[in-house]
């Protein structure tokens, strides 16, 4: 009975979290859809983007599977009458569901394995490639009439652009390499061809038949004039770097958060630490607290026996000027000084949130797993 309940609830149990997995796959495509197209990225960086984005959707499509194979397997046997017969026979829904119980605890442990392990590695992977495909700029690739500018430094338009032969017609180009924001460098020709090496570092642009317009500013005048200069040629060769269109994928460093990648076993001691640091600063607080409240009554105590024939008095007006803005300055020290380890206090509360929030996600899609079973 156990082989044959087990086998009816498997089955369910994997086509749902296919379909699940499907469908919160293709969420996500249609999100990113947009930002995927037109980048001339390769089949294999959108396939590990994928697979790292399905290791990230576990969480969600593992308890649904959970629950609608439950409720499948468990129905089925209701709807057949088999149930019923069991229970007829003196066998109690507990015992008719033990396989499943145990079946429920070892996917349970497995997931507490995946999140523990795999989970954060898999995120850390993901964002950060989401993060490098969502900063590429298009590739290269002219539409008539329209300027495109994904090239460094480079405006071009082409007024038709022959994909196949790769010939441009009515070409004006804005070339503002240079460091200067206005375009100095204006190229226009009649017609050219357009080809790229073949490493897809560099795009060869011949051009035939045109003008070009530089204007160039003379340097060590306070005002700055400006010398036009405009010259003909019959054929020009450009070479334009086109490595800003290259995928690249950023250090994972940079996008790395220590509480995701540590263990549960790590996170209690970063915890502890991170509490025993906590009370340092709140120890030191309550001391700079306290020495200033000190300092206060002191002072009223003193001001109390003096009173009208206090040192104050007696000073001269320019003693008593010095006197006050010391007395503001020491104040104002004070208060920044309190200030600045509360805010310390603060921050070291909230990274000991952020531990632990980390340490009961380890748990949570174990116990989610359970729950819906």
């Amino acid at each position: 009975m156990s082989v044959l309940l087990l086998r009816s609830y498997i089955g369910p149990f994997i086509v749902t979290l296919m379909v699940a997995m499907f469908i919160f796959e293709m969420q996500f495509i249609w999100v990113y859809l947009d930002e995927l197209l037109g980048k001339g990225l390769s089949g294999w960086v959108i396939v590990k983007l994928l697979v790292f984005a399905s290791a990230r959707l576990v969480n969600m499509a593992l308890p649904l599977a959970i629950l609608m194979s439950s409720i499948m397997t468990m129905g089925a046997l209701a709807e057949n009458n088999e149930m019923t017969a069991m229970k007829s026979a003196g066998v109690s829904l507990l015992h008719i569901m033990r396989p499943l119980i145990f079946f429920s605890i070892g996917l349970s442990m497995l997931a507490f394995v995946f999140a523990n392990n795999i989970w954060p590695v898999a995120n850390l992977k993901f964002r950060t490639m989401l993060f490098s495909v969502l900063k590429q700029k298009p590739a290269l690739n002219l539409t008539d009439g329209v300027f495109y500018s994904g090239i460094e430094g480079v405006s071009i338009r082409a007024g038709r652009n022959n994909t196949d032969t790769g010939e441009l017609t009515d070409v004006l180009i804005y070339d503002h390499r240079g460091g200067e924001k206005a375009n100095r460098t204006v190229i226009r020709a009649k017609r050219g061809t357009m080809e790229q090496t073949s490493d897809k570092r560099y795009l060869i642009l011949t051009l035939f038949e045109g003008y070009t317009y530089d204007d160039q500013k003379e340097k060590k005048i306070r005002e700055p004039k400006h010398a036009l200069i405009e010259g003909q040629f019959g054929r020009m060769e450009l070479r334009m770097d086109l490595s800003s269109l290259l995928f690249s994928a950023d250090n994972e460093e940079v996008m790395k958060n220590p509480a995701e990648m540590m263990s549960v076993s790590q996170l209690d001691k970063a915890i502890d630490s991170l509490n025993l640091l906590i009370d340092t600063v709140e120890q030191q607080y309550a001391h700079n607290t306290m020495r200033l409240v000190r300092k206060r009554l002191e002072g009223d105590a003193e001001q109390a026996q003096l009173a009208t024939t206090s040192l104050y008095d007696s000073a001269s007006e320019k003693s008593q000027q010095q006197a006050v803005m010391w007395a503001k300055e020491n104040t104002r020290k004070s208060k920044d000084l309190l200030q600045r380890q509360h805010d310390e206090l603060k921050s070291r509360q909230k990274n000991v949130n952020r531990h632990k929030i980390e340490w009961h996600r380890k748990f949570f899609l174990a116990v989610v797993c359970l729950v819906l079973f």
